[in-house]
């Protein structure tokens, strides 16, 4: 069986979405989900984010999303105020 291109991508799609929701809801230590930090929404200006929540932004030295956890709840995040310059709202995991 012949699968065309579009086809496979709208597969590898939903392969991604579905790891997304397996490692998002799952009860992963922060050292687990630091490995898998690519499958985490990305912070973004404009949120309110709850306590405790994980999230990518930036990248460590040989390229891989860090993740970052936010550390109140509430978190309204605004241009000017990511997560590695806001110590008081968001901690680095790794």
């Amino acid at each position: 069986m012949r699968v065309e291109s579009k086809e496979k991508l709208a597969i590898m799609g939903q392969m991604f979405d579905a790891l997304c929701l397996l490692i998002q809801t799952g009860d992963l230590q922060e050292a687990d989900a630091v490995r898998f930090s690519a499958f985490y929404p990305l912070w973004q200006p404009g949120v309110t984010y709850n306590n405790n929540t994980w999230l990518r932004y930036g990248t460590n030295v040989q390229g891989k999303p860090l993740l970052w956890s936010t550390t109140r709840g509430n978190v309204s995040s605004r241009e000017g105020a990511e997560p590695d310059v806001t110590p008081g709202s968001y901690r680095l995991l790794g």
